[in-house]
């Protein structure tokens, strides 16, 4: 796979958030599963605007995800650059999916091999999710007294 075959498109500003998310790599994942949010490291990996996680099936975080789906993906990096993304993630049960996005994590530049903690995609604890953005925001943090500007998208932009 070429690193332009995966990344993120249809923003209207993917530029920087594709080298952004090549820099980053790892993000910070909130859930709210109930009264109190949980934040943990994950490794994503996008396809347009979809962002693509794999986590165990079982885990506190799917559980979460379970009572409520609504999350918070961020990234920073060093230089003051700011990504979130916002919205709903569900686990994708089909496994033809799941299938095609374990061999994708295999292969994407960013990616990492899940064989190195599932069996395969057909393990019963390897769980796709889904990220649907309902918003993604990227900004500078060095530019914004400087007159710099943050840059929003939503579904149908």
């Amino acid at each position: 796979m070429r690193e332009n075959d995966a990344g993120v498109s249809g923003t209207g500003f993917d530029a920087a958030v594709n080298a952004l998310v090549k820099e980053a790599v790892w993000a910070f994942l909130a859930t709210a599963g109930g009264a109190q949010p949980h934040v943990r490291v994950v490794h994503p990996i996008w396809e347009g605007t979809t962002v693509w996680l794999i986590s165990r099936r079982n885990s506190p975080k799917a559980r979460q995800l379970e009572r409520n789906p609504r999350a918070e993906l961020f990234y920073w990096t060093k230089a003051g650059l700011h990504l979130t993304i916002t919205g709903k993630a569900e686990f994708v049960a089909d496994a033809a999916e799941k299938a095609r996005l374990w061999e994708l994590f295999k292969v994407h530049p960013v990616g990492y091999d899940p064989g190195t903690i599932w069996q395969s995609a057909d393990d019963p604890e390897y769980g796709l999710l889904r990220l649907d953005p309902a918003r993604i925001e990227y900004f500078d943090v060095t530019q914004l007294g400087r007159g710099g500007q943050r840059q929003v998208w939503r579904p149908g932009q």
